[in-house]
């Protein structure tokens, strides 16, 4: 079994490896990419044997009909002309996508309380607290007078903060406008373009609880 520097093998024990009979059509050798010798294949950069696996390629050995050195028999997908030849460019790192807030989205914002998710797909830590601090006096403020079967659920501080942004934004498209200090970022969020969502608030329809938060919990914030 051989490594390179890098730690990826380049071949693998001989019962394992798939003798063939060569295929130029499909197939290529080691002179073919510009070398001489298996050592020269074991100082090719990490990333060119990531790429070279990653679309299938693989490594032969060719059936014995002459005696031929062990490096001549070795034999790789075509594939490798791509990779492996010697000269070709090195595989591009792929860009890192952005993850950018959308107006109104789920996972960008705790809809209603004004707190953002950072570029590192994190709350800060001062968020973060407030976050699980205050849903969990509306959830269960929510949650008293109601049968434990339709309770909702509570963030989970061992969740990240987008899955528990999901949770708080479900909880807060479904009941919000029952919070008088959420109601107004609620109709701004979900009465502004579908008015027919009007029929959701009809008195009778809104359970019995206290929506008040003390004046030492209560929050505020009606940024956009």
């Amino acid at each position: 079994m051989s490594l390179n520097k890098n730690g990826i093998q380049l071949l693998q024990s001989l019962d394992s490896i798939k003798l063939v009979s060569f295929n130029p059509k499909i197939q290529c050798k080691i002179e073919n990419l510009g070398y001489h010798s298996i050592k020269q294949l074991e100082v090719l950069s990490k990333k060119r044997w990531e790429e070279y696996y990653k679309k299938g390629g693989r490594i032969y050995l060719q059936k014995y009909t002459t005696k031929l050195p062990f490096s001549k028999r070795v034999v790789f997908d075509k594939i490798a002309l791509k990779y492996l030849k010697k000269g070709t460019p090195k595989p591009l790192k792929p860009k890192k996508v952005k993850r950018s807030y959308v107006k109104g989205s789920l996972g960008g914002k705790a809809n209603g309380l004004n707190l953002y998710i950072q570029k590192n797909d994190k709350l800060t830590k001062k968020d973060r607290n407030k976050l699980l601090k205050l849903s969990e006096i509306y959830i269960s403020n929510f949650n008293q007078n109601l049968p434990i079967s339709q309770h909702y659920n509570y963030l989970d501080p061992s969740l990240s903060d987008i899955e528990n942004l999901e949770i708080w934004n479900n909880f807060f498209q479904s009941v919000g406008y029952y919070f008088e200090d959420l109601r107004k970022r609620w109709e701004m969020l979900f009465l502004e373009n579908n008015q027919k969502n009007q029929s959701i608030l009809i008195d009778e329809d809104k359970p019995n609880f206290s929506n008040h938060l003390s004046k030492k919990t209560k929050y505020v914030d009606w940024g956009i």
